[in-house]
């Protein structure tokens, strides 16, 4: 049977996967948004590069190069502490979800009567909680 749902439906298991991530929708929602800014960061230096040889070289407006190198160090230091708090949310999406996927499993194959037991070889068994994590992990990879 799991091999069925595998082969035909594979969407299940990512709907399935998925669930998992719901309760860590803020999480997400932060990883993403320090993406954002981390990329508007790195887009904003050839503006400034930009805006440095077209203005500032040209009229040789020292206040306006102290105003800019400023502003690149005030968002180099953000950079920096925004990384180490994507990082943390990163895994925060990695390890979380993934250990709710072995609790969910663990708890359902404690609700299993002992007739899955003498169906099933325990090799089967453990494998399943390899499998799943692996697929989780898959998924976040691709």
């Amino acid at each position: 049977m799991r091999s069925l749902v595998t082969t035909a439906r594979p969407w299940l298991i990512y709907h399935w996967l998925f669930s998992f991530l719901l309760p860590y929708k803020s999480v997400l929602m932060v990883f993403v948004l320090s993406g954002l800014f981390l990329s508007a960061v790195e887009l904003s230096i050839p503006k400034f590069i930009e805006w440095f040889t077209d203005h500032i070289v040209l009229e040789r407006d020292f206040h306006a190069f102290w105003k800019m190198l400023a502003a690149i160090g005030v968002l180099f230091v953000l950079s920096i502490v925004v990384t180490g708090w994507k990082n943390k949310q990163q895994r925060i999406l990695q390890e979380k979800p993934s250990m709710d996927i072995l609790q969910a499993q663990f708890i359902h194959l404690r609700k299993l009567g002992f007739s899955y037991y003498e169906q099933h070889p325990s090799g089967e068994t453990l494998s399943l909680f390899q499998d799943e994590n692996g697929r989780m992990v898959l998924l976040k990879q691709n």
